[in-house]
């Protein structure tokens, strides 16, 4: 190709793509005005609708990790079990793993992750948390962000009087 000419976009494929899955990445080639893997927001022309991105950490909430053995985990780096396919079906155990249930609720979440307004986008890592505290429910340890609210106060429940 002679120096100054563009190439036949026809030549080379296509010039660009929107990622599968919702996940508002937008690929060109280089030299198209933008990198490899510039982010566009939401691929209906939304950017600011972040739901329409990926979330974070799918731990248990997206995906699992089913072992050679049949068993199930939260992912492939997080060694907490939530049930085991020899014993008990699939469904049964999506939909009622205690590890399950646990962090797909983000109330859950302990420490800085649990009073973080990007806690139902991130929820952080919790397979970092749970390497580093014991704890997959704990803050995940290497997000330098510090968040901007403050975990509201659970209810208290009111004494139950016994006669």
């Amino acid at each position: 190709m002679a120096a100054g000419s563009k190439p036949d976009p026809s030549a080379i494929g296509p010039t660009e793509m929107i990622m599968p899955g919702g996940t508002g990445i937008s690929l060109r080639p280089q030299g198209a005005g933008h990198p490899i893997g510039h982010h566009t927001g939401h691929p209906s022309g939304h950017p600011s609708d972040m739901n329409a991105m990926t979330k974070g950490c799918l731990a248990g909430t997206g995906v699992c990790f089913i072992s050679h053995e049949g068993e199930v985990f939260p992912c492939g780096y997080l060694p907490v079990i939530a049930g085991d396919l020899r014993k008990q079906s699939f469904v049964d155990i999506w939909q009622n793993a205690e590890v399950f249930n646990a962090l797909r609720d983000t109330g859950n979440l302990k420490g800085k992750c649990g009073c973080c307004e990007f806690r139902n986008v991130c929820m952080g890592c919790r397979a970092r948390a749970f390497a580093a505290t014991g704890d997959y429910l704990d803050e995940e340890p290497f997000c330098v962000y510090q968040p901007k609210m403050t975990k509201p106060e659970k209810k208290q429940e009111a004494p139950v009087s016994v006669r």
